[in-house]
């Protein structure tokens, strides 16, 4: 029998030895000062879907988040990759849609008023909305957002807070060229079964918000905050609901 003594002694030496295997731990990146001043929108709700009136909507993006203990279900299971903290707030506008007629979602309105457009109806092809979701979503996380952040391209070409991705990663801003203008969304995932799609979520997509199957070689940027490290992000896939490519306009 060991003496109590030695063996309090050799438990101490163990426990000693084993705190410095760890797992490593991951935090949220967090948005740096924002270089024009912008910041969280005064009176927004931050990661719900307020006034889309859906309790089923509500449940699938917790199902979503709960796939991968993040954000959101494409997101890198690599641990040096940093959860982008815009994306929860992202995933809670899915299922946003505008109104027909002269008439106006208040949401969508509250997206007009991150991006400081001036519409008051959210149809039509004037009134293209999928970069207002983007200055919305980004602003209410407390990142500057582009100088005319209602355009979609602006994202790329004057985000002063932005840099540019060399490839498609969880998160990023995808920005494309559509006749009579551009479309934007982020990226959720790959597309499972078919090899060189991308999901991306995006408002005013057949006049909703939500996750479409598009080819990545329709988009020609993808943009990310300032600072934010994705050199180990691996993009995965998407496994909730995936539409097919629809209207932009």
């Amino acid at each position: 029998m060991i003496p109590p003594a030695i063996a309090q002694g050799c438990i101490g030496f163990w426990a000693g030895l084993t705190q410095g295997f760890a797992a490593p731990k991951v935090t949220p990146f967090s948005p740096p000062a924002s270089q024009n001043g912008s910041g969280p929108t005064s009176g927004t709700t931050s990661g719900t879907a307020a006034g889309n009136g859906s309790d089923s909507l509500a449940r699938e993006v917790q199902e979503d988040a709960a796939k991968t203990g993040a954000s959101g279900d494409g997101q890198s299971t690599q641990t040096c990759c940093p959860p982008p903290d815009w994306m929860p707030i992202a995933l809670g506008e899915k299922g946003v849609s505008e109104y027909a007629g002269a008439k106006m979602n208040p949401r969508i309105a509250e997206y007009f008023k991150a991006a400081k457009f001036w519409g008051k109806d959210d149809s039509g092809a004037e009134n293209a909305w999928c970069a207002s979701l983007v200055a919305y979503v980004m602003k209410t996380a407390g990142y500057g957002i582009a100088t005319d952040a209602f355009r979609a391209r602006e994202w790329e070409a004057r985000w002063p807070d932005g840099q540019k991705a060399s490839r498609p990663v969880y998160g990023a801003i995808a920005v494309k060229t559509r006749k009579g203008g551009g479309h934007v969304g982020f990226v959720v995932g790959t597309v499972p079964g078919k090899p060189g799609y991308l999901a991306i979520l995006g408002g005013n997509q057949s006049n909703t918000t939500n996750v479409s199957a598009y080819p990545a070689s329709d988009f020609h940027a993808f943009m990310l905050p300032k600072g934010y490290d994705y050199s180990c992000c691996v993009l995965e896939d998407y496994s909730g609901k995936i539409g097919g490519k629809g209207s932009e306009s």
